[in-house]
């Protein structure tokens, strides 16, 4: 069975190996802290209510991501991890602003081998600050996507059912000129 990029990243970073910082779902960053804290929280919501020992939450109160945040996680990045390795989650990094965002740059470029930096985006890597988003890896992030309408959804299945391509064509062309 392959290995997901998530599941590598994780084996390269509890082997000792220093990991770019990672864009993951509020979802996937509540897998991955359960997996490597053996905790069991059902949404970062409830972990953030509770200690974990090497987990720091930064998170964006007001909107943006200042400067002064930044700042305590470059300083909390150069203090030793009483848990052996910490776990640094950056809410909303798509909101950082410019002057925060370059004040992270060297953290992001030499991330320490004891640090796991998750970070979580509402809108994607397009929002992202391209100096930022070029030193990260993109998994998986918050973005909702919609429901397929009822019809369309008809339509794909009777396609893969019945394998003729041409309804589900028709179809799709007739919706895109309406549109």
């Amino acid at each position: 069975m392959t290995k997901t990029p998530l599941v590598s990243l994780l084996e390269k970073f509890e082997s000792g190996h220093s990991i770019p910082p990672v864009v993951l779902s509020d979802e996937d960053v509540t897998i991955v802290v359960n997996a490597l804290k053996k905790a069991h929280f059902l949404d970062l919501y409830e972990m953030r209510k509770q200690y974990i020992d090497g987990v720091f939450f930064f998170e964006n109160e007001t909107g943006v991501i200042k400067i002064e945040q930044t700042r305590n996680i470059i300083e909390q990045s150069s203090k030793k991890s009483s848990s052996g390795y910490d776990i640094f989650i950056i809410e909303r990094i798509d909101t950082l602003t410019l002057a925060a965002a370059n004040s992270l740059l060297k953290l992001f470029e030499e991330v320490p081998s004891n640090i796991l930096i998750l970070l979580t985006s509402d809108s994607g890597r397009e929002a992202m600050i391209e100096t930022l988003a070029s030193r990260v890896i993109f998994i998986s992030s918050n973005i909702h996507h919609t429901l397929l309408d009822t019809n369309i959804r008809e339509k794909i299945d009777i396609y893969f059912d019945m394998g003729d391509i041409a309804p589900f064509l028709s179809f799709l062309a007739k919706e895109k000129l309406e549109k």
